[in-house]
């Protein structure tokens, strides 16, 4: 759970100050495998990795495609990515790591608001956060990702 813990703060710390695009995807994946492997056994694996693993293999080769591409680059081999595929990633993520250590951190609370605020109402758990007085979410949603860590976190820590 730290080695998740680790990896997951550091792919989200990386994605709200927009570095390193692979990193963020191989850390996420890597955090991402431990929770699923640690909760498989207590009836508790990802739903994104359960999800990819019932689909047809071109599927399935399809979804692990950048990560593969990020550990084991080709000669010649290109691929199509978008950061939104890691953002499902980190989600995914995400509500393992509530569900196998019934908490998030601040900084994961932190990614789970911005998220919601760009994709209300899919999140596959619940996040219940008081804003401070006089905070509206339609201010938070046009801060930047770097101005949002800086003025949000704090208030979650």
């Amino acid at each position: 759970m730290d080695a998740a813990r680790g990896q997951l703060e550091s792919a989200i710390l990386l994605w709200f100050l927009e570095k390193d695009l692979a990193s963020i995807h191989t850390l996420t994946v890597a955090a991402q495998e431990l929770l699923h492997h640690t909760g498989k056994p207590q009836g508790k694996p990802s739903k994104l990795v359960s999800l990819i693993k019932s689909q047809p293999r071109a599927f399935q080769k399809q979804a692990r495609e950048a990560q593969n591409f990020f550990k084991h680059p080709q000669k010649h081999t290109r691929v199509l990515y978008s950061p939104l595929s890691a953002e499902l990633f980190i989600i995914d993520a995400l509500a393992l790591y509530e569900d196998l250590a019934n908490h998030l951190t601040p900084l994961m609370k932190l990614f789970a608001i911005r998220f919601s605020l760009s994709y209300p109402d899919t999140l596959p758990f619940d996040l219940t956060v008081k804003l401070p007085i006089g905070v509206r979410r339609d201010d938070l949603a046009k801060l930047g990702r770097a101005d949002f860590l800086k003025e949000v976190l704090p208030f979650l820590a």
